[in-house]
């Protein structure tokens, strides 16, 4: 995946920004246990920070040249083409287009229940305001 930067997004980028956002969460959390006295929940957070980077380091050594190899060989591995439902070939009578096109018009239902209840309830306000005008 590429981003609109130009930076390419790959699983390991992604592993990595997680482990860095633990990281930070668990020192961040440390923190805070040692400002509210809490020692015992300070350590721990502090010991899992430190666990999670040293994993992160291992993770990032380990992985360097592994990802785009590893994701080549599961490609080629899984070996069949992708094919298009009976949605994508316009098969109108097909049971997954009629249980598609029943869910769409479910939710079509829901909206219309929710868009009325919000419409109601603007103009409950308007009315309450109006009474309100009237009884000064």
């Amino acid at each position: 995946m590429t981003l609109s930067g130009g930076l390419k997004l790959s699983i390991r980028t992604v592993h990595v920004i997680f482990i860095t956002c633990s990281v930070l969460l668990s020192a961040f959390f440390a923190f805070w246990a040692y400002s509210v006295g809490q020692l015992p929940m300070c350590v721990a957070a502090a010991i899992v920070a430190l666990g999670l980077a040293v994993y992160g380091a291992i993770f990032i050594q380990k992985t360097k040249g592994l990802v785009p190899h590893a994701i080549l060989a599961f490609c080629l591995a899984m070996g069949t083409p992708a094919e298009a439902c009976s949605v994508c070939y316009s098969a109108v009578d097909h049971p997954l287009t009629r249980g598609l096109n029943m869910g769409i018009f479910s939710l079509l239902i829901i909206l219309l229940f929710i868009f009325t209840a919000f419409i109601k309830f603007f103009l409950d306000i308007r009315k309450r305001e109006r009474d309100l005008l009237t009884h000064k």
